[in-house]
């Protein structure tokens, strides 16, 4: 990973470095999984879809995964969303739309987190 991207400043995951250990990674991807899995929106009945098969991505898949990032509208509405959550004036409408940047968010962390696991293999 190069760092963060500007175009996502709501970064649903740590930054790792080069440096992060393999096992360091598996834990967290594993408590990240974990915390989509659980969940009954439509990102976490997904992202339990996709973790069955985490492991055999092919590489143009796990690139084009490492690839998507919200556009510049989302990521403005996502900032606008977490600044009324933050003054305290997120209405009802607001904080489901929230929920749902959030709960997308997280996917894509967990479908990038096995898109980077899938190229370590790879490289192996």
């Amino acid at each position: 990973m190069s760092g963060k991207t500007p175009n996502n400043s709501l970064s649903a995951s740590p930054e790792l470095s080069r440096d992060t250990s393999r096992s360091d990674i598996m834990a967290l991807e594993k408590v990240m999984n974990s915390q989509m899995a659980g969940q009954n929106t439509e990102a976490g009945i997904l992202a339990r879809l996709i973790q069955t098969r985490q492991d055999d991505l092919s590489r143009d898949a796990a690139n084009y995964l490492l690839s998507l990032r919200f556009d510049d509208h989302d990521v403005s509405r996502m900032n606008e969303l977490s600044e009324l959550a933050r003054l305290g004036e997120l209405g009802t409408r607001d904080a489901a739309e929230l929920d749902s940047y959030i709960h997308v968010s997280n996917l894509l962390a967990v479908m990038q987190s096995s898109a980077r696991r899938s190229l370590r293999i790879s490289e192996e």
